[in-house]
């Protein structure tokens, strides 16, 4: 580099995440064979020496479990236990929450089922993502109100172990006589007479009068029990008998325990404590994927998930998979509210203070259309000290609005559109105006994508046709300003 030429740079994680986007991906499927979901009582069932609150793996243990969707801060439970609670959201009273926010519990786990512990409390959401695939799009657990500790299975079924012959060589116990090589032969299941499909071997060497020197495994063959003593031919498609192998060498094949990659998505008033796994399980932290920029999701009753069917239904949960966001995204809403509307409209310093506490990297606005009616220089500076409280938390932070979903209001989204055209850093800053030059759920097709007996707010159907429109204008929004 010559001394005239300017220092090199280089490249932001969230300009390295948006350049890598092409387009945008699926969501995550539902599995094929999702675990059996259980709500049961105050005992675990898993592993019954737990009851009460008690859990094998607190959610107050980092090593073992990874939280995500919130700030969890650690909070004194009933019995004595600790547990981590979410505390981005302030309520009107001053208390900390997460209102209906996808709050997520991970970790990696050779467990074939799991039990999730949590204090019970009514209309709370669960849900589980199994290595990147929803157990299931719906309702999988209806909570109620006792306020007491219940357990929750998540069960792949009891753990059938079968042996299959390793890929090594068999010691010869008895090489027999009149083999030549190419011999197929077929075993039975050694001293014990373990049952099951037996295995094959190829004569791959014979000496002097067709004694077995050398044979190969052909078909592993897969025992009920572990095979042992020595195994004896049961056929051959040669003439040679007397073959005797030892049985060792082999490998347990499991029906239902695997290494998994658990995500429990839950959300309050119901609180976490913790996970119960056999005493055999092995649990791990899911490491923190350090390519994923932290984004944050703002929005109203519509953002934070009214009339989703399952933990995780929200639009932004769902553009989160879209943009490889799943890994470190967290949702940040209150009903009725926008950047003037109600009494913690989102410029108001506490909500600011909110969104800071996040630690956000990148940052999607979604309307309101709660400012309707608002006085139009009064929204733009609300807009304004929003956006640019955000763009002074840090130097490399982009922020993308949406305009309002519900209302179809070109005006209300201009008047939103000039607040960000006077955010103190354009570079950083993008409003897609989803009503002009045209409305992305016009007025004429508002029954169609909301509730009845409520159009204020999509149906789940509704939401996953905003999250899908959405994906492609915020990933090339970030992808323009990371340049």
């Amino acid at each position: 580099m010559g001394l005239l030429d300017p220092p090199f740079r280089q490249p932001t994680k969230v300009q390295n995440w948006a350049r890598s986007m092409r387009n945008p991906r699926s969501v995550f499927p539902v599995m094929a064979a999702p675990p059996t979901v259980t709500f049961g009582n105050g005992a675990s069932t898993v592993n019954p020496s737990y009851q009460n609150g008690s859990t094998v793996v607190p959610s107050t243990d980092a090593s073992r479990m990874t939280l995500r969707g919130s700030v969890f801060v650690p909070t004194a439970m009933a019995g004595g236990f600790t547990a981590m609670t979410p505390s981005h959201i302030s309520n009107a009273d001053g208390s900390k929450g997460s209102k209906n926010a996808p709050l997520r519990a991970c970790f990696l786990t050779d467990a074939n089922a799991v039990d999730f512990c949590f204090l019970d409390k009514s209309f709370s959401q669960f849900g589980l993502v199994i290595d990147r695939q929803f157990a299931a799009r719906q309702k999988m657990a209806t909570f109620t109100n006792t306020g007491n500790y219940r357990y929750i299975k998540g069960d792949f079924g009891a753990d059938i172990v079968t042996y299959s012959k390793a890929q090594t060589a068999f010691a010869i116990a008895a090489q027999g006589t009149g083999y030549v090589v190419g011999d197929s032969i077929t075993l039975n299941g050694g001293s014990g007479a373990a049952g099951g499909t037996p295995c094959t071997v190829k004569v791959t060497q014979v000496g002097a009068g067709g004694v077995v020197q050398q044979v190969d495994t052909v078909n592993p063959g897969n025992y009920t029990a572990q095979p042992t003593g020595t195994m004896v031919q049961t056929s051959t498609t040669g003439v040679g008998t007397g073959l005797q192998l030892t049985a060792q060498f082999f490998s347990p094949i499991h029906s239902t325990k695997a290494m998994r990659l658990w995500e429990m998505v839950w959300s309050e008033p119901a609180v976490f404590m913790g996970i119960v796994v056999p005493p055999d399980a092995t649990v791990i932290a899911l490491p923190e994927n350090t390519k994923v920029p932290r984004c944050l999701f703002i929005g109203d009753s519509i953002t934070i998930g009214t009339y989703v069917d399952y933990a995780a239904g929200h639009w932004a949960a769902g553009l989160a998979q879209r943009l490889d966001l799943w890994d470190n995204f967290i949702i940040n809403g209150i009903g009725g509210t926008g950047y003037l509307a109600s009494t913690q409209p989102w410029s108001s310093d506490q909500r600011i203070a909110d969104f800071l506490s996040c630690a956000p990297e990148i940052v999607v606005i979604e309307g309101s259309q709660n400012d309707t009616g608002s006085d139009a220089t009064q929204l733009k500076n609300a807009v304004v000290k929003v956006l640019n409280a955000l763009l002074s938390y840090s130097p490399n932070l982009l922020i993308a609005g949406v305009g309002p979903i519900i209302g179809a209001s070109a005006s209300l989204s201009n008047n939103i559109k000039q607040g960000f055209m006077a955010a103190s850093d354009q570079r950083r800053v993008i409003y897609i105006d989803n009503q002009s030059p045209y409305s992305w759920n016009p007025a004429v097709s508002n029954a169609a994508w909301t509730v009845t007996s409520d159009s204020n707010h999509p149906a789940p159907a509704g939401q996953d046709r905003f999250r899908d429109i959405q994906a492609y204008h915020v990933m090339n929004a970030f992808r323009s300003m990371a340049g």
